[in-house]
């Protein structure tokens, strides 16, 4: 199958990890994989990197007439089956342009809302194919008129070969932190604000830290919560303790220094790659029971699940884990096993080639929580 994918992001952020991931493994699948994508963006690099044919262009905008001639001259070079993409501000010139040339079209959806009615309502009526990332999204934009019948369910692939190891180990990154080995870290990764959290984890674990001396906070993100955070912790002596290391690209090399993510957001959220990613990584997780983060991990197999704003039970939570090791472990080997089986790029690209089926068939599939 010949697939071309479009992007004008200038991120590396989850939307475009998700289609670098997604691209990568349809091209070691066998299929003729290429993309238009900003020039100069981490997603040409990325996708450069993975051997997928890249058209760079300087795209400003949906709009743009530089990208839409770029995916115009892509279309007549490659002659793609079907055109994909997951920036919204896209779906429609994609729509277009594809339907113009006779070429099929398959979008996705990262966020839980669709603002304009006819985006939500009508667009998934014209396009071949409209992927959500969890079931949570999907039920979501039924209530709100999406056509139940076009939308299907994709999770978000999480790499877990060996071609993306941590390039520092946990012993190398805990001694660059000043982190000693039997330490107990937990760990934040993503948008240090208030949805995420941020506010509720610090409440909940400062008394653990004041009661455990050998437990330590490791933040990987930035946001507008950093700095209130920072004072907090210097305020109350445990700033030595509290690691901020702000965004990167090498994440995994953070995850192998913790020994628990904990992802307790207040507002709802689409999926939770973090703590996909975070189990693809050996680490127990804790997150939170709203939007699509419980459908991201096993809860009691390999994490806990705490009500969103309850800060009492999120330190009851990291006390327990905390408490018995071996359970931690447990949760972390359950959950290595749990990403591979339902988060492997391979098993998605594999998935998506069969949700597309033969282009205009009409024919769609949403995948189970539990193949």
């Amino acid at each position: 199958m010949k697939i071309l994918f479009v992007d004008a992001s200038r991120n590396g952020w989850g939307t475009e990890q998700h289609l670098v991931s997604l691209a990568g493994a349809l091209a070691e699948g066998g299929h003729t994989v290429s993309a238009v994508v900003k020039r100069g963006s981490p997603v040409a690099r990325l996708l450069h990197e993975r051997g997928v044919r890249t058209y760079a262009t300087a795209f400003r905008g949906g709009a743009d007439p530089r990208g839409v001639w770029t995916m115009i001259t892509a279309i007549r070079r490659d002659s793609p089956d079907w055109v994909v993409t997951n920036r919204a501000k896209l779906y429609w010139t994609v729509w277009l342009v594809a339907r113009l040339m006779g070429v099929s079209v398959a979008l996705f959806r990262h966020m839980p809302d669709i603002r304009r009615w006819l985006t939500r309502c009508v667009l998934p009526r014209l396009v071949d194919r409209f992927f959500v990332v969890s079931e949570f999204a999907r039920a979501r934009l039924v209530s709100q008129g999406a056509p139940a019948v076009r939308i299907g369910v994709l999770f978000n692939p999480i790499d877990t070969s060996q071609r993306h190891r941590p390039q520092l180990h946990r012993a190398d990154i805990r001694q660059r932190l000043g982190i000693l080995p039997d330490d107990f870290v937990v760990g934040f990764v993503g948008r240090v604000e208030r949805d995420k959290g941020v506010r509720i984890l610090w409440d909940a674990i400062a008394p653990l830290m004041a009661e455990f001396t050998r437990m330590r906070v490791l933040c990987v993100g930035d946001g507008p919560e950093v700095d209130r955070w920072q004072r907090q912790a210097e305020a109350a002596g445990l700033g030595a303790r509290c690691h901020f290391v702000g965004w990167t690209a090498r994440i995994r090399d953070f995850y192998s220094a913790m020994d628990l993510l904990v992802a307790p957001s207040v507002a709802p959220e689409t999926f939770c790659r973090v703590i996909a990613e975070a189990q693809a990584s050996r680490l127990a997780v804790i997150g939170s029971r709203i939007g699509g983060i419980p459908e991201a991990f096993a809860p009691d197999e390999s994490g806990l699940l705490v009500e969103p704003h309850n800060g009492r039970e999120l330190q009851s939570a990291i006390r327990r884990l905390h408490d018995d090791r071996a359970l931690c472990a447990r949760f972390a080997a359950s959950g290595k096993r749990y990403a591979r089986k339902h988060f492997a790029p391979r098993r998605i690209a594999e998935q998506f080639v069969a949700a597309l089926g033969s282009p205009r068939s009409g024919h769609y599939a949403s995948y189970p929580l539990t193949p």
